[in-house]
């Protein structure tokens, strides 16, 4: 009696530090997180005297189409399984030409309630989510150009829950 008493408790225990920890995390609207890190990426510009991006529901396609293909066919990568790299996407959906303009793209996964591998906690908000993954992007140096290129007018943000841990994040500038 008393081992069940105690594997229950190990259980209960171990069911709160999931929930508490963001491994059962309560799906947020994607459209909130999205809308954020435009704001997020826009107050980072300032704060680089660029001019804030315009949102582009074009490029916000591209980049939700990204985002659900890397969670419906479970890869997280800026090329997919078969092949198709951002620029070939662009090109699919008219966005972009060798002729054109640039275009870029940031990729993100992050679980809310949790600790990141750079030991940055994950507010399970929508606002904290899209802060923390902001700051991830801003640590790393092909991101941050992306999110500073002053010839970039225009963004895009796609964002998929996978259901159970992860956000899936794609932002899309030109």
């Amino acid at each position: 009696m008393r081992l069940r008493q105690i594997s229950t408790m190990v259980f209960v225990g171990s069911m709160m530090s999931l929930l508490c920890c963001g491994v059962m995390s309560e799906q947020h609207d994607a459209n909130d997180i999205a809308r954020d890190i435009m704001h997020e990426t826009n107050k980072y510009r300032l704060m680089h005297d660029l001019k804030p991006l315009e949102w582009d529901p074009a490029l916000a396609d591209m980049a939700q189409r990204h985002s659900s293909d890397m969670v419906d066919r479970n890869f997280f990568s800026h090329v997919t399984p078969d092949g198709k790299t951002m620029r070939d996407r662009a090109v699919e959906l008219g966005l972009y030409s060798e002729t054109s303009q640039q275009i870029a793209e940031n990729i993100g996964m992050i679980t809310p309630g949790i600790l990141t591998n750079k030991n940055v906690y994950v507010p399970d908000t929508p606002g904290g989510i899209a802060f923390t993954q902001v700051a991830l992007w801003v640590q790393s140096p092909g991101h941050r150009l992306n999110m500073l290129n002053p010839d970039y007018k225009f963004i895009g943000v796609g964002v998929r829950f996978d259901g159970v841990r992860y956000y899936y994040i794609t932002q899309v500038f030109r």
